[in-house]
């Protein structure tokens, strides 16, 4: 039997609970399990996929072309049902989409300015949020649908965390979590706590939310 060729990878991500991990590659995209690494699902025909975004365990995907074929824009977001390979519905935003994240609630899509809530259901856009520069598409959404926490670099400076309600539509707090630009964000599953790190690279800072008390630091090279 003729071993299985896997294309280029551009991109990879877990779903909400790190059971699968969606892999955007040159032709389209591949969802592996991870707890055994077998295949779940793959579509080879789509085309080049700079982003794939899974909901949970569920056949509803989010995915954004690098540009490649005029159906695959960089500046649009499609909702596929990965089944029946069905485009549900799509999101157009003005500049290139640096990130997608997703919840049973929310869609989140974010541009090297700004970050845009959708709801799921109808993809009506609920709130536009202006971010600091954010080519890298930092940004985190929290698992639990009925809190929708949302974190994001603040254009209010650099190592600046601003932190949203999701489901409600307002801000909640500002964590002022480094000296320098971010270079990474983390929730856990009920948006109560956010993991940061900048681009120095030396600490991870571990901040509790909504009230942004500093629990916990953890610097490169400490064993205690």
């Amino acid at each position: 039997r003729a071993k299985r060729t896997m294309p280029p990878c551009i991109a990879a991500s877990f779903n909400q609970d790190h059971t699968y991990v969606a892999l955007a590659t040159r032709t389209g995209y591949v969802i592996h399990s991870t707890a055994d690494g077998q295949r779940y699902h793959a579509d080879d025909t789509l085309g080049s996929l700079r982003i794939v975004e899974m909901l949970f365990t569920s056949s509803l995907l989010c995915v954004v072309g690098d540009g490649d074929n005029a159906a695959l824009s960089p500046r649009r977001v499609k909702v596929l049902d990965a089944r029946s390979r069905r485009v549900l519905g799509d999101i157009s935003c003005q500049s290139t989409v640096r990130a997608v994240r997703l919840n049973r609630m929310r869609v989140v899509v974010v541009e090297s300015r700004k970050a845009s809530i959708y709801e799921l259901g109808t993809l009506c856009a609920m709130q536009t949020i202006e971010t600091a520069e954010n080519e890298r598409g930092l940004v985190a959404l929290s698992a639990n649908a009925e809190s929708s926490v949302i974190a994001l670099p603040s254009a209010h400076g650099a190592g600046v965390v601003a932190v949203h309600d999701g489901f409600n539509l307002c801000a909640t707090t500002t964590v002022r979590a480094h000296a320098s630009a971010l270079a990474a964000l983390a929730l856990n599953a009920d948006g109560t706590m956010l993991a940061t790190a900048s681009v120095k690279g030396t600490v991870i800072r571990v901040t509790s939310l909504p009230t942004g008390t500093k629990m916990w630091s953890f610097r490169r090279g400490a064993t205690s």
